[in-house]
């Protein structure tokens, strides 16, 4: 005798959960994007000294660079080349990669904490018993950026002495028949550190923080945008992961925005950094007034100078930084 189905059977096939990216602790993530930063930030650091020499002049005399204002990418790393050497284009480069490593590692595990707290402890499946780990992208997108504006002011506030340090080496000029010890900030990162605090006091170690914290809010979005976006196409294709071209892709979207919205503060922030802040007819002393100065003098498209330059330097980087971070992950 055939017995009666369940009342609450049914024959309706249910679709396959779409696939989740693998949980990874954040440290892993931390130790992913130390490396990327290494790789992205020596891979273009001689454009990002170019940017900021750019950013720094402001058309007095004072403020130029082998005796001349920078008017074309080209052509300044050419006039660069010969009158410093190869070496210029790379001043500072070690700081600039302590930095990036260190800046990416507090920002990076601090962001991925803040959003497992978010998202709460894991589920248990009741009928397997099997534990589900959340997922980031189950976090709102208004989430990402608050952990993410969170994690990006204390990697700017621990990384700040780092900065101002790269940047002054990297705007310091020493011709080529000049002596090496010419330069204040020619040594490594302790004697200019020194060299700085003898000037200014610790204190000095924190010129242009407000500017490298207000920087922060921007560029914190980085991830969370890259993040979405990622999501999104991840839901399309039904894959755990993207491909190069499509990270290039949202790489490129996200940091040509950024640098774009972020760029005045940058330049800003370099104004401020510079040992030449208060020297000649013109000072940078502070953020409002540098604004204002900047603007009184050179119009709004002041707070454009080396727009350019840094397109072209961030954009890439952005590219190569997300492509060795998701190349890493994939391999931790």
């Amino acid at each position: 005798m055939k017995m009666p189905e369940p009342k609450n059977a049914s024959h309706t096939h249910q679709p396959p959960a779409p696939p989740q990216p693998q949980q990874r602790s954040p440290y892993r993530h931390m130790i992913a994007s130390q490396v990327a930063g290494f790789v992205s930030t020596i891979s273009f650091y001689p454009l990002d000294v170019v940017k900021m020499r750019y950013m720094s002049q402001d058309g007095t005399t004072t403020r130029q660079h082998n005796g001349t204002t920078y008017s074309s990418l080209i052509r300044s790393t050419k006039t660069i080349y010969k009158e410093e050497g190869i070496g210029a284009l790379y001043r500072g480069a070690h700081v600039a990669v302590g930095g990036s490593v260190m800046a990416w590692g507090v920002y990076m595990y601090l962001y991925k904490t803040m959003l497992a707290w978010a998202e709460g402890p894991p589920s248990v499946d009741t009928a397997s018993g099997a534990t589900n780990a959340n997922n980031s992208s189950s976090v709102a997108f208004h989430g990402k950026a608050l952990a993410s504006v969170g994690a990006s002011a204390a990697a700017a506030i621990a990384s700040n002495p780092i900065w101002l340090i790269k940047t002054r080496m990297q705007l310091e000029e020493r011709r080529v028949d000049a002596s090496k010890a010419t330069g204040e900030y020619s040594g490594g990162l302790m004697r200019s550190a020194m060299t700085i605090v003898k000037a200014s006091g610790w204190r000095g170690l924190w010129v242009g923080s407000s500017a490298q914290v207000l920087l922060g809010v921007p560029n914190s979005l980085n991830f969370p945008i890259y993040e979405t976006i990622k999501a999104m196409r991840m839901r399309q294709t039904g894959k755990t992961s993207l491909d190069f071209t499509e990270v290039c892709l949202c790489t490129t979207f996200t940091k040509t925005l950024l640098a774009v919205i972020s760029h005045p503060l940058y330049l800003i922030k370099t104004r401020l950094q510079d040992q030449r802040s208060l020297k000649g007819s013109v000072h940078y002393t502070s953020l409002p007034q540098a604004v204002v100065t900047t603007i009184k003098r050179e119009g709004f498209k002041g707070l454009y100078r080396g727009m350019g330059p840094a397109l072209a330097q961030a954009v890439p980087r952005s590219m190569v930084q997300f492509v060795v971070y998701e190349a890493c992950l994939s391999l931790l």
